[in-house]
């Protein structure tokens, strides 16, 4: 694993656990603005297709299997919907 493997993946991590939180403890702080953006760029391309333009705190919950695809997300991605979670 290079350096930079080990920093995207920390910045992964640092995001996905303030939102695994803020499941349970609503009023805790979530993940920074960059975050998203982070699990977006690790997960991009993993179902076959590219992620959304810009990640959200949503697409990041879904990306690793924390969410389940809306009906509009799942009819959006058409037959990449059943890679998700593309991290499971």
């Amino acid at each position: 694993m290079t350096a930079g493997n080990l920093i995207n993946a920390l910045a992964v991590e640092a995001t996905v656990r303030p939102l695994d939180l803020a499941v349970a403890l609503p009023h805790a702080p979530g993940p920074s603005p960059e975050g998203p953006a982070a699990v977006g760029a690790a997960l991009d391309g993993l179902p076959g297709r590219p992620g959304p333009p810009k990640w959200s705190d949503a697409h990041a919950r879904v990306g690793t299997g924390r969410a389940a695809l809306t009906d509009a997300e799942r009819a959006a991605l058409g037959p990449a919907a059943d890679r998700f979670p593309p991290s499971g």
